[in-house]
């Protein structure tokens, strides 16, 4: 779906809620960093429906592994988010992270340049 067609979506569940008096809150995915449009996910989600994203939970890896990293922690630093909290998974092969498919998460966290 284009970013258009989510700003879309986003807009008509609040409106169908507010219409039938129905509470409504959102919040993007459990890895908001992990989405290939994280930046725009982030303004997108605290433009419309005020996520806060305090603190902004991760494990980190989706961060360590993007070449725009820099780009989300200033989305996030212009969000006025002031607190990560990094999930550890292990520093050996026994913590292979399934869902992020990298080994060795911890030490790949721990040397990120984040």
């Amino acid at each position: 779906m284009s970013p258009g067609g989510h700003l879309r979506v986003l807009h008509e569940v609040r409106r169908f809620c507010v219409a039938h008096a129905l509470a409504y809150d959102g919040y993007p995915m459990h890895e908001v960093a992990a989405h290939p449009q994280a930046g725009h996910v982030l303004r997108l989600f605290r433009e419309i429906w005020q996520v806060d994203f305090q603190p902004l939970p991760t494990t980190g890896v989706p961060l360590t592994t993007r070449s725009d990293w820099r780009e989300i922690l200033e989305t996030l630093r212009a969000l006025r988010t002031p607190t990560f909290w990094f999930a550890f998974h292990g520093a050996d092969a026994v913590h292979f992270d399934l869902s992020v498919s990298v080994c060795v998460t911890f030490a790949l966290c721990c040397s990120s340049p984040v």
